[in-house]
């Protein structure tokens, strides 16, 4: 039996969210990183599709993104291309086969301004809930690092859309 076509609003905020299956590690070293950092560059490239307020965070079992369609079902094709592109990755690298990610990725549609903000920090800080970093702003594959610091390295100058409002406050 074929899925249900996911909901999508042109224009609307996503949260979305994607686990290794079975809650393993997906991203084990640096190249991991870096190469699921490539991936979003490229999609966001190929698709359009926005990082919304340049909010993500890469997780070693999971990640976050603030994604924004800006076309007719752009996030089921970014993120089909995006997880698609990282499973042959993983197992050309490990020499594995099977599942890699949990399921299809999960997506909540952003709507109320108090949940936009709670969301925003729940998401810059995840590694620090999590004991991977000493501080949100350390974790290297966040980007509160960069909105802290005023660098963009994770993706580069990549064009994102909105800003949260009290920004000082994340």
């Amino acid at each position: 039996m074929p899925r249900i076509p996911r909901g999508e609003t042109q224009g609307g905020i996503y949260h979305i969210i994607n686990r290794g299956n079975m809650r393993m590690q997906v991203f084990d070293d640096k190249e991991d990183y870096e190469y699921f950092l490539t991936l979003l560059k490229t999609g966001f490239e190929r698709e359009n599709i926005e990082l919304h307020a340049y909010c993500l965070c890469l997780m070693p079992n999971h990640f976050h993104l603030l994604l924004v369609p800006q076309g007719e079902k752009s996030l089921s094709k970014f993120m089909q291309w995006v997880m698609t592109s990282h499973v042959r990755y993983y197992h050309r690298k490990n020499k594995t086969s099977g599942y890699i990610w949990q399921g299809r990725f999960k997506s909540f549609l952003v709507e109320k301004e108090s949940y936009y903000l709670t969301l925003f920090r729940y998401i810059e800080a995840n590694a620090l809930r999590a004991k991977l970093s000493t501080t949100a702003q350390d974790w290297r594959y966040g980007s509160l690092a960069e909105r802290v610091f005023k660098s963009r390295t994770l993706l580069g100058t990549l064009k994102a859309r909105g800003r949260p409002k009290n920004e000082k406050k994340l």
